[in-house]
C-alpha cells in the first residue's frame, strides 16, 4: 500500500503560544492534483497523535486515490477548548493556501474524523455563526454530534467520560449561546455540506442513536446525507477500518471533491 503513496511529515501549518502544529501529507503517486481530505484523531480531546490508525486510514485512502492530510491539534493539557477546533479551521485554511505546492487539489477539500475527531470533521463542514463551511464534504466516524443527547453506556460509564463535558468543562446546557455555538446538531442548516456517517451498533461510548439524530437533522435541513452503521461495531472499532468501508468513504470524497476512480 504505501508503495503507491508519497508521505511527506512534519510539515508546519501553524505556530501558537510557543507550540508548533505540524500535519503529515500522504499523496497518491501516480496521481495528477488528487482530491484531498484532513484527517483528525480521536482520543476526547485529551490523547492521541496524528499517527493514530495511519495505516488503515489515512494510507488506506491514499492508496484510493484520495491524498489526505493527518492533523496534530491542541490537546486539553495545551489549551482549553475550542482551542482543537481553532487549529482545525487554520488547518483548512492552510491547506487551501499551500495544498497545491504539495501537488493536491484545494478548490474543494473534505474533512475526516474518529470520535473527537468526527466532531472536528463534522464542524468544519457546517455553517457557525453566520460563517460558510469551511470544508465542502465530511466523514465523522462515531463523533458527538449532539452534546444534548449522549447516551452511551450506562449512567456510571457516563459518569466517569461524558464525551460533552470532556471539553465543555461543563454539562451541555442549551441555554449558554456558547454551548449551542459548539454543538453540530445545533447548527445545522440548509448551507451545509454533504455528510457521510459512520458509527456502531454497539458502541459504549457514543451510542449510534447520536449519529442517527444527526443525519435525520440533516436530511431535514435539505442536506446531503448518507448513514452507515456497522452491525456488531463498538467505538474504534477495527470492523469499521474494514476495506468495503475505505472504498466507501473514498468514492464519496471522490463524488463530492472530484477526481478520477
Amino acid at each position: 500500500m504505501t508503495d503507491a503513496v508519497r508521505s511527506q511529515r512534519g510539515i508546519t501549518y501553524r505556530s501558537v503560544d510557543g507550540i508548533d502544529l505540524e500535519l503529515d501529507l500522504h499523496v497518491p503517486t501516480g496521481a495528477e492534483a488528487p482530491p484531498l481530505a484532513i484527517y483528525f484523531h480521536g482520543g476526547g480531546f485529551e490523547v492521541g497523535t496524528r499517527s493514530d490508525y495511519e495505516e488503515t486510514r489515512a494510507l488506506a485512502l491514499a492508496a484510493r486515490g484520495i491524498a489526505v492530510a493527518t492533523v496534530g491539534y491542541r490537546l486539553a493539557a495545551a489549551a482549553p477548548f475550542p482551542a482543537p477546533l481553532e487549529d482545525a479551521r487554520a488547518a483548512a485554511a492552510w491547506l487551501r493556501a499551500h495544498g497545491a505546492e504539495y501537488g493536491v487539489a484545494t478548490e474543494r477539500i473534505g474533512s475526516v474524523g474518529a470520535s473527537a475527531g468526527g466532531y472536528l470533521a463534522a464542524m468544519l463542514a457546517l455553517e457557525v455563526d453566520g460563517a460558510p463551511p469551511v470544508v465542502d464534504a465530511a466523514v465523522p466516524w462515531f463523533g458527538p454530534l449532539d452534546l444534548a443527547f449522549m447516551t452511551g453506556g450506562t449512567p456510571l460509564e457516563l459518569e466517569l467520560f461524558d464525551p460533552a463535558e470532556s471539553f465543555l468543562g461543563a454539562a451541555y446546557d442549551p441555554r449558554r449561546p456558547e454551548h449551542v455555538g459548539l454543538n453540530p446538531i445545533a447548527n445545522v442548516t440548509r448551507g451545509a455540506s454533504p455528510f457521510l456517517l459512520l458509527t456502531g451498533d454497539r458502541d459504549r461510548v457514543i451510542d449510534a442513536a447520536v449519529s442517527e439524530r444527526f443525519h435525520t437533522a440533516l436530511t431535514l435541513a435539505g442536506v446531503p446525507s448518507t448513514l452507515v452503521t456497522v452491525g456488531g461495531a463498538g467505538h474504534e472499532d477495527p470492523a469499521i477500518d474494514a476495506p468495503e468501508y475505505a472504498d466507501l468513504i473514498a468514492g464519496f470524497l471522490r463524488s463530492r471533491l472530484g477526481g478520477a476512480a
